[in-house]
């Protein structure tokens, strides 16, 4: 039985070095169908699911719709509640052709200005990924993440997976958020990664490897 760990976020339909078709709806769940698809072409038949930010949404789709294959979710600072929201709300706020004229380029000029002044790497690395997204990619993404956000069942329905799942902060971000609480109350395990924030994987790459490692080799030994 082949196992493989699959990564997602940046490369999203839509984000990173993935297409962009302006006919994608860019829905999560719509997202989580295009991995389905692509995990039964390859012919995995077990896998771990690391899924990021916005992608956590798409984590909990893909679970859904593939519970026999997939061994573990481990999901990083993924949107549970509407609370978990920040960038992306404001995103949903605008039209999507006020969007596309202004607000993109206007929303990466705030976070470059704001993460010089903060010297903030997680804003620094957002920015890097802004890069790759077109406006109308990010913006129906946000919208599909707030719709999500806020019917108030992802968390319910993280917590049913029938198979091991986790919750991994940067540790900047501890106490923040308050689906934390409900995390501890829930008695899903919960990790931090040290000397960083929303995206652990690039200012703690060590420390956030070997943790992800020792989690997944504890669920294959």
């Amino acid at each position: 039985m082949t196992n493989q760990l699959v990564t997602v976020f940046e490369d999203l339909i839509g984000f990173g070095d993935s297409d962009k078709p302006p006919s994608f709806c860019y829905r999560m769940r719509e997202q989580a169908s295009v991995l389905k698809k692509v995990m039964e072409h390859l012919g995995v038949e077990r896998f771990h699911v690391i899924a990021h930010s916005m992608g956590g949404i798409v984590g909990i789709e893909l679970a859904e719709m593939m519970p026999q294959r997939i061994r573990s979710l481990i999901n990083l600072e993924g949107n549970l509640t509407i609370e978990d929201c920040t960038i992306s709300k404001q995103v949903a706020e605008m039209s999507e052709e006020y969007f596309a004229q202004e607000g993109f380029e206007n929303l990466r000029n705030s976070i470059a200005e704001e993460s010089k002044k903060a010297g903030n790497e997680s804003l620094r690395d957002y920015l890097k990924s802004l890069a790759k997204a077109t406006p109308q990619s990010l913006h129906k993404s946000a919208i599909s993440t707030v719709r999500e956000s806020s019917r108030g069942d992802l968390f319910t329905r993280f917590d049913k997976l029938p198979f091991y799942k986790c919750y991994i902060y940067g540790e900047k971000n501890k106490g923040v958020f308050p689906v934390e609480k409900m995390l501890k109350q829930k008695g899903i395990p919960l990790f931090y990664v040290s000397k960083s924030g929303h995206s652990m994987r690039k200012e703690n790459p060590k420390e956030f490897d070997e943790l992800v490692l020792k989690i997944i080799t504890s669920l294959d030994a």
